[in-house]
């Protein structure tokens, strides 16, 4: 398809481009297997996330603490 495209910076794919593209899909075991593992790997990134937002919330707290204390 670049070859065809002339004179522009960013190529754009038409309706029919697109039409004409051809996609392997994988079969519907490979397809389950494959949402399991992006299933779990999605559970433990929003795990750590809410994880980082406490240790924040704590490390703020800590911080503040440590510089009302008095010596």
């Amino acid at each position: 398809m670049e070859s065809t495209i002339e004179g522009t910076t960013v190529a754009h794919l038409s309706d029919k481009d697109m039409k004409a593209l051809k996609v392997l899909m994988a079969n519907e075991v490979v397809q389950e297997k494959a949402f399991k593992i992006l299933e779990s790997i999605s559970a433990n990134m929003i795990t750590v996330s809410g994880e980082n937002i406490i240790l924040q919330k704590m490390k703020n707290l800590l911080l503040s603490k440590l510089a009302t204390i008095e010596n």
